[in-house]
């Protein structure tokens, strides 16, 4: 199971987390979020990350081109889609060599036929809340809709998953569920986490 640590963009703090050996580190580089890393981190320091730790960089709406000389520039391993993007446009982002992992927002209306024109470009999906933005709405979605979900594209879990989840978390039995994405709510403030309690989380999760 993947463990995605999302929205970090203090150093210390990325290093920090680092160290408590997240399968997925996420940066946000959408300017709209209060946790884009683009003041605060350079390409040195995602570099600096080990290399059994994905890289994962978060756009919202941005184009291929700028996507993928963002890419390059912090070597990225993976990219992460989290608005109205085409499967033509994953597509562009899978060809030039990074996993993609296209996020849907679940409510009560949302199909999962809407992700299968994705299935071909993208590694995984991500499963997170509805909200008014993008992300961070620091709430769970139903998780019983998950049944509904037939694809052969794993996913990633998302959507206000906090540390006394563990539990609930370990009894979701789903064929495609890959593993989970945590942010908001192991949060000092926008994009510095816990590290205890993400330390604390992973452990409970792994053990």
């Amino acid at each position: 199971m993947y463990i995605k640590v999302c929205g970090i963009k203090y150093p210390a703090n990325m290093l920090a987390i680092a160290a408590t050996r997240p399968d997925i580190m996420g940066f946000i580089f959408y300017p709209g979020s209060p946790r884009y890393m683009g003041h605060h981190l350079t390409p040195d320091d995602l570099r600096s990350i080990s290399p059994n730790i994905m890289k994962a960089g978060v756009f919202v709406n941005e184009s291929s081109e700028e996507i993928l000389r963002i890419a390059e520039m912090y070597g990225l391993d993976a990219v992460q889609l989290h608005g109205t993007e085409s499967p033509e446009e994953c597509e562009a982002v899978s060809r030039a060599g990074f996993s993609v992992f296209k996020a849907f927002s679940i409510g009560k209306d949302f199909s999962f036929e809407y992700t299968k024109p994705y299935a071909s470009s993208c590694r995984l999906f991500l499963f997170d809340t509805f909200g008014k933005g993008y992300g961070g709405t620091g709430t769970h979605f139903n998780w019983e809709k998950l049944q509904s979900y037939n694809g052969s594209t794993p996913f990633l879990l998302s959507g206000g998953l906090g540390a006394d989840d563990v539990v609930k978390l370990k009894d979701i039995k789903h064929p495609a569920l890959a593993g989970y994405d945590i942010n908001s709510k192991f949060e000092i403030r926008p994009g510095e986490k816990d590290v205890a309690k993400v330390e604390r989380f992973i452990e409970l999760l792994r053990s």
